[in-house]
């Protein structure tokens, strides 16, 4: 995999799989620059050696999505209208808490849980 990296502020524009794909995206004032090994994240900067200054942060945010289906899969049983906490204003807003989490989290190493509602 290949970076499409700004020139002077070193962040990542696209990532591509090669150099006819990285053509597509005009690289006037850009560098290309072999990615870590299964790293795809665009939010990693690097440095004028092509050398990552942020850690390749993808396998973290796979964990915290799995973490939250986990999370959203035990509350689940509280949906069914015979579940004693179902209806209940703080597990619709935990649930939705989960589900926004990754868009509302910047560090995934680092996630702000919501508060699990007593009884769950």
């Amino acid at each position: 995999m290949l970076a499409i990296v700004h020139k002077s502020t070193r962040t990542i524009r696209a990532i591509v799989e090669d150099q006819a794909a990285a053509k597509l995206h005009g690289l006037k004032g850009y560098i290309l620059i072999d990615l870590p090994e299964g790293c795809h994240d665009k939010r990693l900067v690097l440095d004028a050696s092509g050398t990552a200054l942020s850690e390749c942060l993808e396998p973290h945010w796979a964990a915290l999505r799995a973490e939250r289906c986990a999370r959203l899969l035990a509350s689940d049983p509280a949906m069914l209208t015979d579940h004693p906490l179902f209806g209940r204003s703080e597990v619709s807003a935990y649930r939705r808490a989960l589900r926004s989490l990754p868009a509302n989290t910047t560090d995934p190493r680092h996630p702000d849980w919501p508060e699990k509602p007593a009884g769950l």
